[in-house]
């Protein structure tokens, strides 16, 4: 059997705090947190992304200059 993740799960996945986890159920429903949990973007995945494409970057330039 498939168990579906709740909508707690999901925002904790997306690096919501549980005290805005409180305040997003409080106030909308199973479905529009889902929405939310999906339409948002993980700071943490981001940021590593940027980083190594800095990395890449810094060592692309590394190579033109020698």
């Amino acid at each position: 059997r498939i168990r579906r993740l709740m909508p707690r799960e999901c925002l904790r996945l997306q690096g919501f705090e549980e005290e805005q986890i409180d305040k997003i159920l409080a106030i909308n429903s199973d479905a529009q947190a889902y929405k939310q949990a999906g339409n948002s973007v993980t700071v943490n995945v981001i940021e590593a992304i940027g980083r190594r494409l800095r990395a890449v970057d810094e060592a692309l330039h590394r190579e033109d200059a020698a």
